[in-house]
């Protein structure tokens, strides 16, 4: 069981086996990171609930070690990315931080808890699939990923704007989004188990969720809203479609999954 949790922990980016992941993503081209993202980090999760589900019945001290390390990642992912300037690497923390909330969901060893777990997995496939083609678009256009040099881009690239506060939003966990709806199975399933240890980790998770949707903030204010950084060239516009329609349709499902949520939670 340990074992299998350690090559897993790997494969997901779970803290502190996720060393390999901050670099990974800055050094990929944006479709790449979202692949990498949105399906590739998912199989480690996927393995887990099968190994720990089908092939061992988690004992309840190790419920509370998954539980741990699932609010230990969420924690340390997205305390690292509210430091970054870099808009790579501060989304590749928040992978790293939003793989801490399906580890917990694991955790917590109800079938309510890994509804939530799976069902965060799917959303996490839209939402920060979309903020990388989004990030991607940005620099393809501005030829820069520092938040330092960028700015006043609203106005310029409305569809890449709307579809990214849409994801960021979501990955805050902000109703009626599909980011609110996993997060907050998660949550009743922490509530439902009880007992003063899982509602220190719902508090963290809850503290996760705030501490993300602050880190967003200043990404959208940075690249969006502030004042346009005299780096960028005004004549820059909007991608060309063929970019901005994958982006509409992930926003278009991120907002799907949060008001008929009841439709992938009936598959699972």
């Amino acid at each position: 069981l340990l074992f299998f949790l350690i090559g897993l922990g790997v494969k997901a980016g779970m803290v502190p086996l996720y060393t390999w992941l901050p670099d990974a993503h800055p050094a990929a081209p944006s479709p790449v990171s979202s692949l990498l993202s949105g399906v590739m980090l998912k199989v480690g999760i996927y393995m887990m609930i099968r190994v720990f589900c089908q092939i061992f019945s988690i004992p309840i001290p190790w419920n509370l070690i998954i539980s741990f390390l699932g609010a230990l990642t969420i924690l340390i992912g997205v305390m690292f990315a509210l430091v970054q300037h870099d808009t790579k690497r501060l989304l590749a923390f928040h992978s790293i931080s939003q793989i801490g909330y399906m580890i917990l969901g694991i955790g917590v060893g109800t079938i309510l808890g890994m509804s939530g777990a799976i069902l965060h997995l799917v959303n996490h496939a839209f939402f920060k699939g979309l903020l990388f083609l989004c990030i991607g678009a940005v620099i393809y256009r501005t030829g820069e990923r520092d938040l330092d040099k960028l700015g006043g881009l609203a106005k310029i690239m409305p569809v890449t704007f709307v579809t990214c506060l849409i994801a960021s939003l979501s990955i805050s966990g902000v109703p009626p989004l599909n980011g609110f709806v996993s997060k907050w199975i998660i949550y009743q399933a922490l509530i439902e188990k009880g007992g003063p240890i899982y509602m220190i980790f719902l508090v963290a998770a809850m503290f996760g969720s705030v501490l993300t949707l602050a880190s967003f903030m200043k990404l959208i204010n940075g690249i969006f809203l502030s004042i346009p950084s005299p780096q960028i060239p005004e004549n820059r516009h909007e991608v060309k479609w063929s970019m901005w329609v994958p982006m509409v349709i992930l926003a278009g499902l991120c907002v799907i999954f949060g008001l008929f949520a009841w439709v992938p939670l009936n598959i699972l």
